[in-house]
């Protein structure tokens, strides 16, 4: 995935910030 942290994925957490990881998702839960 090499898709700089500007490009807004379809899918968002809940908070509104892209997914860059799964180590950040897990952070942002």
């Amino acid at each position: 995935m090499s898709r700089p942290t500007s490009t807004v994925l379809p899918t968002l957490p809940i908070g509104g910030h892209p997914i860059h990881s799964p180590q950040d998702h897990n952070v942002e839960t």
